[in-house]
């Protein structure tokens, strides 16, 4: 089989620009998610003056960023080193993918970040966009994963995938919002 047109410097280049537009762009929805989250939040901040900020597991944010900074080393490496020494015609695809892998690794960052935190009021939870009220909560379901546990919170019509840990904090403070609510109609009474 030929396969000398995948050395073409011209189908290279399209190669190229294509992924890294599809990476970029990914990249690019990450970020802008990111800046909403990030003004969502400060309103909500302002307009909850008592909240409790719970993160989840933010070394994820340091790990993605670790590996974006490998992958760049290694794009940069690669055909440069004995170690790292790949055929002449491949350089050029090998150095691509570091690229573009840096790219994901590097909006990946962005996403964790949003993922991995919960703003906390007495009666409810803010997380990524929106603001749920605890009465709003109707079940949890849990499920095994093939490497971690994950929990769905259904939350009015809205489904939430998230890690055990932090849908147990959700669970823990409902808890305590019911029973707090309890006790106050008791008191009244």
């Amino acid at each position: 089989m030929d396969f000398s047109i995948f050395t073409s410097s011209a189908l290279q280049w399209i190669i190229g620009l294509v992924l890294i537009g599809y990476v970029g762009f990914i990249t690019y929805r990450s970020i802008q998610t990111y800046l909403q989250n990030k003004k969502l939040a400060e309103e909500f901040k302002n307009t909850h003056k008592e909240y409790d900020t719970y993160t989840f597991h933010m070394y994820m944010v340091y790990l993605m960023l670790a590996l974006s900074i490998l992958c760049l080393v290694l794009a940069f490496l690669t055909g440069s080193i004995p170690q790292l020494t790949v055929p002449k015609d491949q350089v050029f695809y090998y150095r691509l993918a570091y690229i573009g892998l840096a790219i994901v690794f590097f909006g990946q960052i962005f996403e964790s970040k949003i993922r991995r935190t919960v703003f906390f009021t007495q009666d409810g939870l803010f997380y990524v966009d929106k603001y749920y009220r605890f009465r709003m909560i109707s079940s949890y379901e849990e499920k095994q994963g093939s490497i971690s546990r994950t929990s769905k919170v259904h939350i009015g019509s809205d489904e939430l995938q998230l890690p055990h840990a932090m849908a147990l904090e959700i669970q823990s403070r409902e808890k305590a919002w019911k029973a707090a609510k309890k006790a106050a109609k008791k008191a009244r009474k």
